[in-house]
């Protein structure tokens, strides 16, 4: 493609970073006559079609399955539920979206750090209206590649490159970056709308001019990057850090670049007021975020973060992908093919990585920050340690050596993402950049631009079919699940209730369940998103508990008296408002759908199927069941049963061991609670705390069997807490002091 001069880009609306204009310029071709309207058109429209070309080929496989398949991995569930929530939670409920019981019933979750993408479900919420979140999820994840690849195309373009350097950039960033199709294989089409990073960068740098450039302050580009950062930071607050984190590098850039503090100033300022703008823009959300991260423990384990990191051999590891060597590396086991959802991809290919170092070398006084920033984040996805090989400890000494991921471990908001490796986002976009500069380089010393037609157009197809066609044999994971035709049924019914599946899960089982909500809308125990709050209500309340372990508690324990579970189960089903219990019967085996249909006839004996097909089998709860019995359940915090001369026992093993009660009414009940003891030898406190009240701090003497409190527990759940802490002096009497029996009545 012809390269415009630069007083031509002006006229047309594309703008041209200086330091590279001065170069390109030598190359440029002469200006051309003024183009006709539909000419303009015509080539305004040529890198989009060029790009829905390039996306439908790579995404040919799903193309037939759009409305019955998902694409990717099972997180796309997530993703469809993100889409229905927000059409749902806006339209229908009129509420806030950041925050639900529709998951995790009946508590209250916040989706600040889901990976929610609110931005794009607000985008996408005319298809979801019009065609369901189904096919709008894969419309999205096929619409992405495009729009990713036109911004990273408008970023090249504002930086000087010609058309087909910069269409280079574009395809690089969005059809050959690993981790892009990682996140497209593990179903997070949501979060694949990675086009406002680098429309704030291209902002960013036109905000942000040298000295002889710069005719006042610069408002269009200052008021762009605020709107792109705070996009940016509405698809997913990672991509925020990632930017907010190129900002801070890019401005030591321009503190560099410029030679007198005025200027420095102003760069500074400029800065300031682009990400201040942006910031400002997502402060109610932000403000909320920061709190809740202060609050919440959201900080990922440490090896975690490790099997997130990529092997630094990723960056050179021939991808098992390829057309021509594919098979071969894939018989390698090597560590880069095998990172992901999506086994196979390590980087973006060699003919971008040489055109990278081509761009690098031929305009290195022009573009060396855009190598820089590149390394930077490429090392930062290489996580908190060096792997070479998966290899971790080097010499004879076993020697780990850190890298500068783990400096933000220890910042706050910072830390809680677990994944390193996507950081090579930013890292393949300046590889993109570079790539175009290497094109234009190329172009350049060969002359193309006067060469003839066949050639000028020969040499752009040959380099699009090497850089596109290393990935045109990927396969990637499409689920689909039977969906019962009860679930229509259920979205016919206006009530708003909870259905149970069993078992109650919040991540293994429930994600296709999750997504089945835009069918049925109704509330479900359990639930996954991206920072799981704590399944408390399914752990720790009796009867719902038995069908989260898929067993009912023996009989012969500590609690008393001993009653039927049939006796009171309905009736705790129904005060917590579940009609249906669900048995996904496709996602379990032959033993735990026998253990599943077990507990709900213990439960529910009399209960007969209301639904019965391939995909569930469904009981409807006897919603009038009433009961006087206070179901209990036995936390965390205790030993395991053991048989004395009085009974079966059990001890207080960590700091605290809780006794969960349920009071299935409408009002508080008072009650009497029993406990009684052991044999044992010393005098011992008894603590007890109620729903995190302090109850009663009472000493025990050895000669006490048993002690008796008056207590008031409140509907629903409640938490008692025993503790009986011992005088380090008397260690040796640590175990002779156990409960042997527990009653409320």
């Amino acid at each position: 493609m012809q390269h415009l001069n630069l007083s031509m880009q002006a006229k047309e609306g594309i703008f041209m970073s200086s330091t590279v204009a001065t170069e390109t310029s030598a190359i440029s071709a002469e200006t051309p006559p003024p183009a006709s309207i539909p000419h303009r058109l015509a080539l305004a429209a040529l890198p989009w079609a060029a790009y829905l070309l390039v996306t439908l080929l790579l995404l040919r496989g799903l193309l037939p399955l759009l409305s019955s398949h998902l694409a990717g991995a099972n997180d796309g569930w997530q993703n469809v539920w993100n889409l229905w929530w927000m059409r749902y939670s806006l339209l229908d409920l009129h509420i806030n979206p950041f925050y639900t019981d529709y998951i995790y019933y009946p508590n209250q979750v916040s989706l600040l750090f889901h990976s929610f993408a609110p931005l794009t479900d607000l985008l996408a919420l005319p298809f979801t209206l019009l065609l369901g979140p189904l096919v709008t999820a894969n419309l999205v994840a096929i619409s992405s590649f495009v729009f990713t690849a036109m911004a990273a195309y408008a970023l090249g373009r504002g930086l000087g490159l010609g058309g087909f350097a910069a269409w280079l950039t574009g395809a690089v960033y969005s059809f050959c970056n690993p981790a892009r199709w990682h996140y497209f294989a593990s179903g997070q089409a949501v979060q694949l709308m990675m086009l406002w990073m680098p429309l704030y960068i291209l902002c960013l740098v036109k905000a942000t001019p040298p000295r002889e450039q710069r005719t006042g302050l610069p408002r269009r580009w200052l008021v762009g990057a605020a709107i792109f950062l705070a996009c940016t930071g509405l698809t997913d607050w990672q991509f925020l850090v990632y930017m907010l984190l190129f900002t801070a590098v890019y401005l030591l850039y321009l503190l560099w670049r410029e030679r007198s503090w005025v200027a420095r100033l102003l760069m500074f300022r400029n800065v300031a007021l682009a990400v201040g703008g942006g910031l400002l823009i997502l402060s109610p959300l932000l403000y909320a975020s920061l709190r809740e991260a202060l609050a919440m423990s959201y900080v990922r384990p440490f090896e975690e973060t490790l099997m997130h990191s990529w092997d630094l051999t990723t960056y050179f590891t021939p991808n098992a992908v390829n057309p021509l060597w594919g098979g071969w590396a894939a018989t390698q086991h090597l560590p880069g093919n095998s990172y992901g959802a999506l086994i196979g991809i390590s980087n973006s290919g060699y003919l971008p990585l040489i055109l990278a170092l081509a761009g690098l070398f031929a305009y290195r006084r022009q573009v060396w920050q855009w190598a820089a920033i590149g390394l930077l984040f490429a090392v930062l996805a290489l996580g908190p340690q060096l792997y070479i090989n998966n290899v971790g400890s080097f010499g004879s000494a076993n020697i780990n050596i850190p890298l500068p991921y783990a400096l933000l471990l220890n910042i706050p908001f910072f830390n809680i993402s677990r994944d390193p490796g996507r950081f090579s986002l930013t890292a393949y976009l300046c590889v993109g950049l570079l790539a175009g500069f290497g094109w234009q380089a190329l172009s350049a010393r060969i002359h193309l631009p006067e060469r003839g037609l066949l050639l000028r157009a020969l040499l752009p197809l040959l380099a699009t079919v090497i850089v596109v066609g290393e990935f045109s044999t990927i396969s990637y994971p499409t689920t689909s699940q039977p969906i019962s035709p009860f679930y229509y049924q259920l979205g016919t019914d206006t009530a708003s209730y909870a259905l149970m599946h069993v078992p109650v899960s919040d991540k293994t089982y429930i994600e296709y369940d999750e997504g089945l909500q835009y069918i049925h809308h109704k509330k479900l125990l359990g639930g996954q998103i991206a920072r799981k709050p704590c399944h408390c209500f399914a752990l720790r309340t009796p009867v719902i508990r038995w069908f989260s372990d898929l067993s009912i508690p023996a009989a012969n324990d500590i609690l008393s008296p001993t009653v039927a579970p049939s006796s009171y189960a309905a009736a705790v089903l129904a005060y917590y408002n579940i009609h249906y219990l669900v048995i996904s019967k496709w996602m379990l085996g032959h033993t735990s759908y026998a253990a599943a249909r077990a507990v709900v006839s213990a439960a529910l004996p009399n209960a007969t199927p209301v639904a019965d097909d391939a995909a569930i089998t469904a009981y409807a709860v006897p919603l009038t069941a009433t009961t006087n019995i206070l179901p209990m359940a036995l936390g965390d915090g205790w030993s395991d049963a053991t048989n004395t001369p009085a009974g079966v026992a059990r001890r207080i093993v960590g700091a605290s061991a809780a006794l969960d009660v349920v009071n299935p009414s409408a009002t508080p009940r008072p009650v009497r609670l029993e406990v009684g003891f052991t044999a044992f030898q010393q005098p011992r406190t008894l603590n007890l705390s109620l729903n995190g009240q302090p109850v009663v701090s009472q000493l025990v003497q050895p000669e006490m069997q048993a002690l008796t409190l008056p207590l008031t527990l409140q509907p629903g759940n409640n938490e008692l807490l025993f503790s009986a802490p011992l005088d380090p002096a008397n260690l040796r009497h640590r175990l002779d002091f156990a409960i042997s029996s527990i009653s409320i009545k």
